[in-house]
C-alpha cells in the first residue's frame, strides 16, 4: 500500500489515495503507530465531493474519526494539488466541519504555505474552572472545527501538559472529550500554544487549537486580530477578521512517500 507522509509545523500525517477493503480506523491505527507502523498524528484520504472541489476524510492516530484538522487540511491541500486531484491554487474542501476555502502560495512549482478560512466566527465560549491537585486552571471552551479548551498560563512545562492535559481532556463536563490548549501570551500579536490533542496526545502543533486560542483570547480583549502563534514545531499566523471569521496560514511539508509492507490490523499490536 503506497503512502505519503507530510507535516505542518511538526504535526505529522499519513495520506493514501485508497485503502482497499480496510476501514479507515484500521489503517489509521496501524500506520500511525510510532513503533509498529510509519508513525503519525493522523491519517487522511481524499474523496470526491458533491458540494466542494474535493473531500477530506480524517482519522486520529487512535483510530477515531475527527471532523476537522487545521494542520491536516494544509497538508491535505498540498497533497491533492501535487497529485492533480485539483488543478487550481484556490479551491474548496469538504470536511466534517463544513466546506473550507483554501488558497495555496507557490514558489515556482512548490507549495510553500497554505491559507485556510477556518470558520465564519460567532462561536459560543463557555468558561470552566479546574481544581487540580497542585494547581488551578481557568479555561475557555468553544467548538472551532473540533472541541477546544483554551487555558491561559504564565508558564507551562511538558510534564504539566502531559499530566493535566489528559485530565481536562476527559473531564466529566466534556462527555465527548476535548482538545486542551495551554496558551502563553507574549504580546498582543504573539503567543505560544502547547496542545494536548484528543485522540493523539501531546502534539507539536494543532491548527484548530491555534485558531480557537487566538479567537477566544481576541474576544477576551487580550490579542489583536492578527497573531503569530509559536508552537513546538514551528509557527502559524492566525487572523480574526472584522466579521469574526478566522483565517489560518502555515507551512505544509512533504516528508516522504513509500510502500507499507506490514499487515493492516485493528491496531492492537502490543
Amino acid at each position: 500500500m503506497e503512502f505519503y507522509k507530510y507535516h505542518g509545523a511538526g504535526n505529522d500525517f499519513i495520506l493514501m489515495k485508497s485503502i482497499g477493503d480496510y476501514t479507515m480506523s484500521e489503517v489509521a491505527k496501524t500506520l500511525c503507530h510510532r513503533r509498529f507502523g510509519v508513525g503519525a498524528d493522523g491519517f487522511m484520504v481524499p474523496e470526491a465531493s458533491e458540494i466542494a472541489d474535493i473531500k477530506m476524510v480524517y482519522y486520529n492516530s487512535d483510530g477515531s474519526y475527527a471532523t476537522m484538522c487545521g494542520n491536516g487540511i494544509r497538508c491535505f491541500s498540498k497533497f491533492v494539488y501535487e497529485e492533480a486531484y485539483v488543478d487550481q491554487t484556490s479551491f474548496s474542501v469538504e470536511t466534517g466541519d463544513g466546506i473550507k476555502d483554501v488558497v495555496l502560495t507557490l514558489e515556482g512549482d512548490e507549495v510553500v504555505s497554505v491559507t485556510v478560512k477556518m470558520s465564519d466566527g460567532g462561536h459560543v465560549i463557555d468558561r470552566h474552572h479546574f481544581d487540580m491537585a497542585e494547581v488551578q486552571y481557568e479555561g475557555m471552551y468553544l467548538h472551532l472545527g473540533v472541541p477546544h479548551l483554551v487555558v491561559p498560563v504564565e508558564h507551562i512545562s511538558e510534564k504539566e501538559i502531559t499530566t493535566y492535559g489528559p485530565l481536562m481532556e476527559k473531564a466529566s463536563v466534556f462527555p465527548k472529550g476535548t482538545n486542551v490548549n495551554f496558551a502563553r501570551v507574549v504580546s498582543r500579536d504573539q503567543i505560544h500554544v502547547d496542545t494536548w490533542e484528543r485522540g493523539a496526545g501531546y502534539t507539536y502543533a494543532c491548527g484548530t487549537g491555534c485558531c480557537a486560542t487566538v479567537y477566544s483570547l481576541h474576544q477576551a480583549g487580550m490579542l489583536e486580530g492578527k497573531v503569530r502563534v509559536f508552537v513546538k514545531g514551528g509557527e502559524l499566523v492566525i487572523e480574526v477578521l472584522p466579521d469574526q471569521s478566522v483565517m489560518m496560514t502555515g507551512p505544509a511539508i512533504k516528508i516522504c512517500k513509500g510502500v507499507f509492507l506490514s499487515t493492516i490490523s485493528d491496531g492492537n499490536v502490543l
